[in-house]
Protein backbone atom coordinates (compact mmCIF):
# COMPACT_ATOMS: atom_id res chain seq x y z
CA UNK A 1 0.00 0.00 0.00
CA UNK A 2 1.35 3.77 -0.75
CA UNK A 3 1.54 5.99 1.43
CA UNK A 4 1.99 9.57 2.18
CA UNK A 5 5.68 9.07 3.52
CA UNK A 6 7.10 7.34 0.12
CA UNK A 7 10.34 8.85 -1.30
CA UNK A 8 9.02 11.77 -4.40
CA UNK A 9 11.83 13.08 -6.46
CA UNK A 10 12.70 16.77 -5.80
CA UNK A 11 10.04 17.87 -8.62
CA UNK A 12 7.08 16.73 -7.25
CA UNK A 13 8.86 17.62 -3.76
CA UNK A 14 8.96 21.78 -5.23
CA UNK A 15 4.96 21.29 -5.92
CA UNK A 16 4.66 21.03 -1.49
CA UNK A 17 6.78 24.20 -0.98
CA UNK A 18 4.76 26.60 0.64
CA UNK A 19 3.57 29.12 -1.96
CA UNK A 20 5.66 32.26 -1.34
CA UNK A 21 9.13 30.63 -1.44
CA UNK A 22 7.86 29.09 -5.09
CA UNK A 23 7.36 32.53 -5.67
CA UNK A 24 10.58 33.76 -4.90
CA UNK A 25 12.60 31.14 -6.51
CA UNK A 26 10.88 31.51 -9.74
CA UNK A 27 10.76 35.39 -9.35
CA UNK A 28 14.74 35.36 -8.63
CA UNK A 29 15.44 32.77 -11.83
CA UNK A 30 14.66 35.55 -14.30
CA UNK A 31 17.24 37.77 -13.74
CA UNK A 32 19.74 35.63 -12.90
CA UNK A 33 18.98 33.75 -16.50
CA UNK A 34 19.17 37.54 -18.15
CA UNK A 35 22.47 38.38 -16.16
CA UNK A 36 24.15 34.91 -16.95
CA UNK A 37 23.42 35.31 -21.21
CA UNK A 38 24.01 38.81 -21.57
CA UNK A 39 27.64 39.89 -20.93
CA UNK A 40 29.53 40.25 -24.32
CA UNK A 41 26.58 40.84 -26.48
CA UNK A 42 25.14 43.94 -27.72
CA UNK A 43 21.79 42.76 -28.44
CA UNK A 44 19.43 40.23 -26.93
CA UNK A 45 20.79 36.83 -26.93
CA UNK A 46 18.77 33.96 -28.28
CA UNK A 47 17.21 32.99 -25.33
CA UNK A 48 18.19 29.69 -24.45
CA UNK A 49 19.03 30.53 -21.09
CA UNK A 50 15.74 31.64 -20.42
CA UNK A 51 14.09 28.12 -20.97
CA UNK A 52 15.34 27.66 -17.42
CA UNK A 53 12.66 30.04 -15.84
CA UNK A 54 10.01 29.24 -17.67
CA UNK A 55 9.91 25.62 -16.97
CA UNK A 56 10.57 26.56 -12.98
CA UNK A 57 7.37 28.72 -13.24
CA UNK A 58 5.41 26.04 -15.45
CA UNK A 59 5.85 23.92 -13.12
CA UNK A 60 5.86 25.47 -9.68
CA UNK A 61 2.33 27.09 -10.98
CA UNK A 62 1.07 25.85 -14.24
CA UNK A 63 -0.20 28.06 -16.97
CA UNK A 64 -0.51 31.21 -15.19
CA UNK A 65 3.37 30.59 -14.34
CA UNK A 66 3.65 30.10 -18.36
CA UNK A 67 2.08 33.69 -19.08
CA UNK A 68 3.82 35.66 -16.26
CA UNK A 69 7.01 34.49 -17.16
CA UNK A 70 6.58 34.74 -20.79
CA UNK A 71 5.54 38.34 -20.49
CA UNK A 72 7.66 39.19 -18.07
CA UNK A 73 10.83 37.91 -20.57
CA UNK A 74 8.86 40.30 -23.09
CA UNK A 75 9.06 43.45 -21.22
CA UNK A 76 12.83 43.03 -19.80
CA UNK A 77 13.63 42.44 -23.62
CA UNK A 78 12.24 45.16 -24.52
CA UNK A 79 13.58 47.25 -21.67
CA UNK A 80 16.68 45.66 -22.26
CA UNK A 81 16.53 46.45 -26.38
CA UNK A 82 15.59 50.10 -25.30
CA UNK A 83 18.61 51.26 -23.16
CA UNK A 84 21.30 49.14 -25.54
CA UNK A 85 19.89 50.61 -29.21
CA UNK A 86 18.39 53.96 -28.21
CA UNK A 87 15.63 53.29 -30.45
CA UNK A 88 11.76 51.82 -30.39
CA UNK A 89 12.07 50.38 -33.69
CA UNK A 90 13.16 47.16 -33.96
CA UNK A 91 15.33 45.06 -36.61
CA UNK A 92 14.35 42.58 -38.41
CA UNK A 93 16.94 40.14 -37.12
CA UNK A 94 15.57 41.64 -33.49
CA UNK A 95 12.01 40.76 -34.32
CA UNK A 96 12.85 37.14 -35.51
CA UNK A 97 15.18 36.13 -33.12
CA UNK A 98 12.12 37.56 -30.31
CA UNK A 99 9.23 35.87 -31.99
CA UNK A 100 11.63 32.45 -32.26
CA UNK A 101 12.57 32.58 -28.28
CA UNK A 102 8.33 33.07 -27.60
CA UNK A 103 7.40 30.13 -29.87
CA UNK A 104 10.20 28.17 -27.99
CA UNK A 105 9.46 29.39 -24.86
CA UNK A 106 6.13 28.73 -25.18
CA UNK A 107 6.49 25.34 -26.20
CA UNK A 108 8.78 24.00 -23.01
CA UNK A 109 6.09 25.72 -21.15
CA UNK A 110 3.49 23.60 -22.38
CA UNK A 111 5.29 20.71 -22.23
CA UNK A 112 6.35 20.92 -18.70
CA UNK A 113 2.54 22.14 -17.79
CA UNK A 114 1.18 18.72 -19.56
CA UNK A 115 3.94 16.62 -17.88
CA UNK A 116 2.39 18.69 -14.31
CA UNK A 117 -1.16 17.67 -14.77
CA UNK A 118 -0.10 14.43 -15.86
CA UNK A 119 1.50 13.48 -12.37
CA UNK A 120 -0.88 15.37 -10.74
CA UNK A 121 -3.49 13.33 -11.92
CA UNK A 122 -1.05 10.06 -11.31
CA UNK A 123 -0.65 11.46 -7.58
CA UNK A 124 -4.63 11.77 -7.57
CA UNK A 125 -5.06 8.85 -8.76
CA UNK A 126 -2.71 6.79 -6.29
CA UNK A 127 -4.88 8.97 -3.19
CA UNK A 128 -7.67 7.61 -3.98
CA UNK A 129 -6.22 4.14 -4.56
CA UNK A 130 -5.00 4.08 -1.22
CA UNK A 131 -7.82 5.95 0.07
CA UNK A 132 -10.59 3.16 -1.33
CA UNK A 133 -8.16 0.22 0.03
CA UNK A 134 -8.25 2.32 3.51
CA UNK A 135 -11.46 2.11 3.35
CA UNK A 136 -11.76 -1.45 2.12
CA UNK A 137 -9.93 -2.28 4.99
CA UNK A 138 -12.07 -0.46 7.56
CA UNK A 139 -14.89 -2.89 5.90
CA UNK A 140 -13.55 -5.74 6.37
CA UNK A 141 -12.07 -5.18 9.78
CA UNK A 142 -15.72 -4.18 11.03
CA UNK A 143 -17.05 -7.52 8.93
CA UNK A 144 -14.58 -9.35 11.29
CA UNK A 145 -15.84 -7.53 14.43
CA UNK A 146 -19.25 -7.94 13.64
CA UNK A 147 -18.68 -11.73 12.73
CA UNK A 148 -16.78 -11.98 15.93
CA UNK A 149 -19.71 -10.09 18.17
CA UNK A 150 -22.18 -12.36 16.72
CA UNK A 151 -20.68 -15.24 17.49
CA UNK A 152 -19.30 -14.67 21.14
CA UNK A 153 -23.36 -13.53 20.88
CA UNK A 154 -24.51 -16.81 20.15
CA UNK A 155 -22.53 -19.02 22.57
CA UNK A 156 -23.12 -16.39 25.22
CA UNK A 157 -27.60 -17.11 24.21
CA UNK A 158 -26.88 -20.79 23.77
CA UNK A 159 -25.03 -21.14 26.77
CA UNK A 160 -26.91 -18.97 29.17
CA UNK A 161 -30.54 -19.49 27.94
CA UNK A 162 -29.64 -23.23 27.87
CA UNK A 163 -28.96 -22.98 31.45
CA UNK A 164 -32.09 -21.87 33.38
CA UNK A 165 -34.45 -23.36 30.56
CA UNK A 166 -32.98 -27.04 31.60
CA UNK A 167 -32.91 -26.22 35.15
CA UNK A 168 -36.67 -25.04 35.26
CA UNK A 169 -37.74 -27.88 33.28
CA UNK A 170 -35.96 -30.70 35.08
CA UNK A 171 -37.89 -29.37 38.56
CA UNK A 172 -41.34 -29.34 36.73
CA UNK A 173 -39.94 -32.92 35.53
CA UNK A 174 -39.20 -33.61 38.89
CA UNK A 175 -42.74 -32.32 39.64
CA UNK A 176 -44.62 -34.55 37.33
CA UNK A 177 -42.71 -37.47 38.15
CA UNK A 178 -44.05 -37.01 41.78
CA UNK A 179 -47.49 -36.31 41.01
CA UNK A 180 -47.63 -39.64 38.52
CA UNK A 181 -46.17 -41.81 41.32
CA UNK A 182 -48.02 -40.12 44.46
CA UNK A 183 -50.87 -38.61 42.59
CA UNK A 184 -50.37 -35.74 44.89
CA UNK A 185 -47.72 -33.40 45.64
CA UNK A 186 -46.27 -32.34 49.09
CA UNK A 187 -46.41 -28.60 49.73
CA UNK A 188 -43.46 -28.58 52.45
CA UNK A 189 -40.90 -30.41 49.89
CA UNK A 190 -42.01 -29.20 46.77
CA UNK A 191 -42.39 -25.92 47.27
CA UNK A 192 -38.64 -26.13 47.18
CA UNK A 193 -39.18 -27.21 43.63
CA UNK A 194 -41.40 -24.54 42.62
CA UNK A 195 -39.19 -22.04 43.48
CA UNK A 196 -36.64 -23.17 42.72
CA UNK A 197 -37.92 -23.69 38.93
CA UNK A 198 -39.85 -19.91 38.96
CA UNK A 199 -35.67 -18.44 39.79
CA UNK A 200 -34.75 -20.13 37.23
CA UNK A 201 -37.54 -18.41 35.05
CA UNK A 202 -36.78 -15.58 35.78
CA UNK A 203 -33.11 -15.54 35.23
CA UNK A 204 -34.37 -16.67 31.77
CA UNK A 205 -36.88 -13.79 31.02
CA UNK A 206 -34.40 -11.25 32.11
CA UNK A 207 -31.94 -12.20 29.53
CA UNK A 208 -34.87 -12.13 27.44
CA UNK A 209 -35.47 -8.59 27.93
CA UNK A 210 -31.86 -7.59 27.92
CA UNK A 211 -31.87 -8.84 24.20
CA UNK A 212 -35.47 -7.44 22.88
CA UNK A 213 -33.80 -3.94 24.93
CA UNK A 214 -30.67 -4.32 23.55
CA UNK A 215 -32.81 -4.42 19.64
CA UNK A 216 -34.54 -1.69 20.54
CA UNK A 217 -31.60 0.14 21.14
CA UNK A 218 -30.15 -0.19 18.26
CA UNK A 219 -33.26 0.75 16.11
CA UNK A 220 -32.56 4.14 17.81
CA UNK A 221 -36.71 5.07 17.41
CA UNK A 222 -37.74 5.12 20.88
CA UNK A 223 -37.31 8.33 23.01
CA UNK A 224 -37.46 8.46 26.17
CA UNK A 225 -40.53 9.56 28.11
CA UNK A 226 -39.18 11.59 31.68
CA UNK A 227 -41.15 12.73 33.95
CA UNK A 228 -40.86 13.39 37.41
CA UNK A 229 -40.25 11.01 39.73
CA UNK A 230 -39.33 10.10 44.01
CA UNK A 231 -36.13 8.31 43.74
CA UNK A 232 -36.67 6.67 46.94
CA UNK A 233 -39.86 5.13 45.48
CA UNK A 234 -38.37 3.65 42.73
CA UNK A 235 -35.87 1.90 44.79
CA UNK A 236 -37.94 0.67 47.07
CA UNK A 237 -40.14 -0.73 44.56
CA UNK A 238 -37.63 -2.44 42.96
CA UNK A 239 -36.53 -3.82 46.27
CA UNK A 240 -40.25 -4.88 46.69
CA UNK A 241 -41.76 -6.16 43.66
CA UNK A 242 -38.53 -8.03 42.31
CA UNK A 243 -38.39 -11.52 43.41
CA UNK A 244 -34.17 -11.76 42.75
CA UNK A 245 -33.80 -8.80 44.64
CA UNK A 246 -36.51 -9.28 47.29
CA UNK A 247 -35.11 -12.37 48.69
CA UNK A 248 -32.01 -10.28 49.24
CA UNK A 249 -33.40 -7.22 50.92
CA UNK A 250 -32.11 -7.67 54.45
CA UNK A 251 -28.42 -7.18 52.86
CA UNK A 252 -29.42 -3.59 51.08
CA UNK A 253 -29.04 -0.35 52.55
CA UNK A 254 -30.30 2.66 51.34
CA UNK A 255 -28.83 6.39 51.95
CA UNK A 256 -31.19 8.26 49.98
CA UNK A 257 -33.30 11.82 51.14
CA UNK A 258 -36.83 10.73 51.14
CA UNK A 259 -37.96 14.30 49.48
CA UNK A 260 -34.74 13.66 46.18
CA UNK A 261 -36.66 14.39 43.39
CA UNK A 262 -34.94 13.42 39.32
CA UNK A 263 -36.50 14.15 36.10
CA UNK A 264 -36.31 10.69 34.41
CA UNK A 265 -38.41 7.66 32.68
CA UNK A 266 -39.61 5.25 35.85
CA UNK A 267 -39.31 2.26 33.94
CA UNK A 268 -35.61 3.03 32.45
CA UNK A 269 -34.44 3.98 36.44
CA UNK A 270 -35.98 0.73 36.96
CA UNK A 271 -34.22 -1.16 34.55
CA UNK A 272 -31.10 0.16 35.36
CA UNK A 273 -31.49 -0.15 39.44
CA UNK A 274 -32.74 -3.84 38.96
CA UNK A 275 -29.21 -4.49 36.52
CA UNK A 276 -27.22 -3.26 39.05
CA UNK A 277 -28.67 -4.66 42.30
CA UNK A 278 -28.68 -8.26 40.41
CA UNK A 279 -25.22 -7.72 39.63
CA UNK A 280 -24.14 -6.81 42.93
CA UNK A 281 -26.17 -9.50 44.31
CA UNK A 282 -24.14 -11.86 42.31
CA UNK A 283 -20.70 -11.15 42.31
CA UNK A 284 -20.70 -10.19 46.06
CA UNK A 285 -20.90 -12.26 49.51
CA UNK A 286 -23.82 -13.28 50.63
CA UNK A 287 -23.60 -11.53 54.03
CA UNK A 288 -22.24 -8.44 52.40
CA UNK A 289 -23.81 -5.27 52.29
CA UNK A 290 -24.93 -3.58 48.97
CA UNK A 291 -25.26 0.12 49.43
CA UNK A 292 -27.68 2.57 47.34
CA UNK A 293 -26.74 5.97 47.73
CA UNK A 294 -27.87 9.41 46.29
CA UNK A 295 -27.13 12.63 46.63
CA UNK A 296 -27.74 16.04 44.87
CA UNK A 297 -24.74 18.09 43.09
CA UNK A 298 -26.26 21.38 42.94
CA UNK A 299 -23.42 22.59 41.23
CA UNK A 300 -24.60 20.72 37.84
CA UNK A 301 -28.28 20.32 39.12
CA UNK A 302 -27.96 16.26 38.49
CA UNK A 303 -28.49 13.65 41.36
CA UNK A 304 -25.51 11.23 41.69
CA UNK A 305 -27.15 7.67 42.54
CA UNK A 306 -24.38 5.05 43.40
CA UNK A 307 -24.54 0.83 44.11
CA UNK A 308 -21.65 0.17 46.02
CA UNK A 309 -21.17 -3.89 46.71
CA UNK A 310 -18.29 -5.45 48.46
CA UNK A 311 -17.51 -8.07 45.60
CA UNK A 312 -14.21 -9.02 44.13
CA UNK A 313 -13.67 -5.46 41.99
CA UNK A 314 -13.10 -5.41 38.33
CA UNK A 315 -9.67 -5.59 36.78
CA UNK A 316 -7.93 -1.79 35.51
CA UNK A 317 -7.83 -3.22 31.91
CA UNK A 318 -11.78 -4.39 32.05
CA UNK A 319 -13.24 -1.30 32.42
CA UNK A 320 -12.83 0.26 29.43
CA UNK A 321 -14.62 -1.77 27.64
CA UNK A 322 -17.12 -3.18 30.59
CA UNK A 323 -20.19 -1.16 28.92
CA UNK A 324 -20.32 -2.28 25.31
CA UNK A 325 -21.98 -5.53 23.93
CA UNK A 326 -21.49 -9.12 24.81
CA UNK A 327 -18.38 -8.18 27.08
CA UNK A 328 -17.39 -10.20 29.97
CA UNK A 329 -14.97 -10.23 32.76
CA UNK A 330 -12.22 -12.94 31.81
CA UNK A 331 -12.63 -14.57 34.94
CA UNK A 332 -16.51 -15.57 34.84
CA UNK A 333 -16.80 -16.47 31.46
CA UNK A 334 -16.21 -20.22 32.75
CA UNK A 335 -17.45 -19.43 35.95
CA UNK A 336 -20.83 -20.35 37.89
CA UNK A 337 -22.42 -16.35 37.34
CA UNK A 338 -24.50 -16.25 34.23
CA UNK A 339 -25.17 -13.46 31.77
CA UNK A 340 -25.55 -12.65 28.13
CA UNK A 341 -22.86 -9.30 28.74
CA UNK A 342 -25.73 -7.08 28.13
CA UNK A 343 -27.40 -5.82 31.19
CA UNK A 344 -24.35 -2.54 31.42
CA UNK A 345 -24.86 -2.26 27.90
CA UNK A 346 -28.05 -1.55 27.93
CA UNK A 347 -27.55 0.73 31.38
CA UNK A 348 -25.12 3.12 29.33
CA UNK A 349 -27.91 3.62 26.58
CA UNK A 350 -31.12 4.22 29.08
CA UNK A 351 -28.78 6.75 31.38
CA UNK A 352 -27.78 8.56 28.14
CA UNK A 353 -31.02 8.79 26.59
CA UNK A 354 -32.08 10.54 29.99
CA UNK A 355 -29.50 12.63 29.35
CA UNK A 356 -26.84 11.32 31.99
CA UNK A 357 -23.74 9.41 32.69
CA UNK A 358 -23.08 6.06 34.33
CA UNK A 359 -19.54 4.89 35.06
CA UNK A 360 -17.52 2.26 37.38
CA UNK A 361 -14.97 3.05 40.09
CA UNK A 362 -13.30 -0.05 41.29
CA UNK A 363 -9.61 -1.09 42.71
CA UNK A 364 -10.03 -4.73 41.88
CA UNK A 365 -8.55 -5.95 45.04
CA UNK A 366 -10.58 -8.75 47.51
CA UNK A 367 -13.72 -7.12 49.70
CA UNK A 368 -13.26 -3.70 48.30
CA UNK A 369 -15.89 -4.18 45.58
CA UNK A 370 -17.17 -1.63 43.04
CA UNK A 371 -19.11 1.23 43.00
CA UNK A 372 -21.05 1.48 39.93
CA UNK A 373 -22.21 5.32 39.43
CA UNK A 374 -24.92 6.91 37.47
CA UNK A 375 -26.30 10.58 37.16
CA UNK A 376 -29.82 11.97 35.87
CA UNK A 377 -31.42 15.56 36.34
CA UNK A 378 -32.99 16.78 39.03
CA UNK A 379 -36.02 18.15 39.31
CA UNK A 380 -36.45 21.55 41.24
CA UNK A 381 -39.67 22.00 42.97
CA UNK A 382 -42.16 24.72 42.32
CA UNK A 383 -42.36 27.11 45.75
CA UNK A 384 -45.89 25.97 45.92
CA UNK A 385 -45.06 22.46 45.97
CA UNK A 386 -42.13 23.12 48.62
CA UNK A 387 -44.29 24.80 50.71
CA UNK A 388 -47.01 22.40 50.51
CA UNK A 389 -44.46 19.39 51.57
CA UNK A 390 -43.19 21.72 54.28
CA UNK A 391 -46.58 22.24 55.86
CA UNK A 392 -47.06 18.28 55.81
CA UNK A 393 -43.34 17.78 56.89
CA UNK A 394 -41.25 19.12 59.30
CA UNK A 395 -38.14 20.46 58.62
CA UNK A 396 -36.09 17.94 60.12
CA UNK A 397 -37.55 15.71 57.63
CA UNK A 398 -37.21 17.22 54.66
CA UNK A 399 -33.40 17.54 55.22
CA UNK A 400 -33.28 14.04 56.87
CA UNK A 401 -31.02 11.33 55.32
CA UNK A 402 -32.37 7.78 55.12
CA UNK A 403 -29.86 5.04 56.59
CA UNK A 404 -31.74 2.39 56.69
CA UNK A 405 -32.09 -2.03 55.63
CA UNK A 406 -35.12 -2.20 54.12
CA UNK A 407 -37.80 -4.26 55.95
CA UNK A 408 -40.95 -5.03 55.65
Amino acid sequence: MYTARLYRPWPRRFLHVPLALRLAICCISIPISILLMLPGTSYLYDGTLMMLPIALSSWAFGKRGTLINLLSYLVVASIFYLATQHSLLWSWKMLWTMLDDTLAMLAVGATVVSLRTTLTMEEEARRKAEEMERQALQVSEQQRQFHQIKTQFIINVNHELRTPLAAAYGYFEMMQLIMEQSNTLDSSTNMDYIKHALRYCEDLRSMVNNVLDTMDIDCEHKPSQSKHALLVQLVRDICENTDTVHREKQRIQLMIANNLLIFANPYYVRDILYQLLTNAIKFSPETSPIVISAELLTASNEVRISVRDQGPGIPADEIPQLFNQFVRLQRDIAGKVRGAGLGLYICKHMVEAMHGRIWVESNDQAEQGSCFIFTLPHLNLPPLVENSQHSANTLADQRSVLVSTIKQ
